[in-house]
């Protein structure tokens, strides 16, 4: 009886060391994660402000000018070419949709999204292709950033990401007065 009781003793010490661990690694790997989420959010809120200081240093001059938009081709092209420069494969680019232009909440811009859907990349090359496309001085941002892992995977290397462009664009100044705008507006 004593020799069952030994092996029961054990054996219970045994499972408790394992659940201990398990409880531990999965702590550890939710920290890890939730420190790669937190530089990543970092990362892109430091991205947007240096994107609008250099639209804020350069608007004085192209203030009065209308401003280009690239079309959804170019901009496919740019994505497509900034994806090949931080050595993301064609295949992890899982779609790009443009969605139409809207005014701004401020009245103040005309804003286009456009969302891109990427699977099984790395913080590092996420990181990369956003500095690619988000430059400073031609109003193409990062408005969203959305990132999960993929379903089933077990380590924490590749990332399935949903990334929100928003091009602005100034409205040009109206001739009407700011009745005619809220005339315009309609009843509320």
């Amino acid at each position: 009886m004593m020799f069952h009781r030994k092996h029961l003793l054990i054996g219970s010490a045994f499972l408790l060391a394992v659940i201990a661990l398990i409880g531990w690694a999965y702590n550890y790997f939710d920290d890890q994660r939730s420190a790669a989420t937190d530089a990543m959010h970092e990362a892109l809120t430091c991205a947007q402000l240096g994107s609008e200081i250099g639209r804020l240093r350069h608007s004085p001059a192209g203030a009065n000018q209308p401003a280009t938009r690239p079309s959804a081709a170019d901009l496919n092209g740019r994505i497509a070419a900034a994806a090949a420069n931080t050595g993301l494969s064609a295949r992890a680019i899982d779609r790009i949709d443009h969605d139409p232009p809207h005014q701004s909440v401020d009245g103040h811009s005309v804003e286009t999204p456009t969302r891109i859907a990427l699977r099984q990349t790395t913080l590092p090359q996420l990181a990369a292709l956003l500095q690619e496309i988000d430059r400073p001085n031609d109003g193409l941002r990062v408005s969203r950033l959305h990132l999960a892992a993929p379903p089933g995977a077990e380590d924490a290397k590749t990332w399935s990401a949903e990334v929100t462009l928003t091009d602005s664009a100034p409205v040009p100044p109206s001739r009407s007065g700011p009745s005619d705008a809220a005339q315009e507006a309609g009843p509320r």
